[in-house]
């Protein structure tokens, strides 16, 4: 079932820019700094839908709400959209011995 993406604290957000050229894993790193986030590609691919030639997935290492104002940052030349996907908590990690 769909839901909206509630903080737990110790999240993980996907976030897709669709742009109007390609971009090196540099220039989207680029990108998303100057928007003030953290984040990294981990999935690209071209598409032919209007202006958007490219799509990026980002994973942001935090929550990030819809109404956050550092979205529309991201909404520039050469960025033709910015959706937020929704995102996970992170999974409980277990102290082991030897790990």
């Amino acid at each position: 079932a769909h839901s909206n993406f509630e903080s737990t604290g110790d999240d993980t957000a996907l976030l897709a820019l669709s742009t109007t050229e390609s971009l090196s894993d540099s220039r989207v790193a680029a990108l998303v700094k100057a928007a003030n986030l953290e984040g990294r590609r981990i999935a690209s691919a071209k598409i032919e839908n209007g202006a958007a030639k490219h799509i990026y997935l980002i994973e942001l290492p935090h929550h990030l709400g819809e109404d956050d104002e550092r979205l529309a940052a991201l909404d520039e030349e050469p960025v033709a959209e910015v959706r937020l996907l929704g995102g996970y908590a992170n999974p409980l990690r277990l102290a082991r011995d030897g790990e």
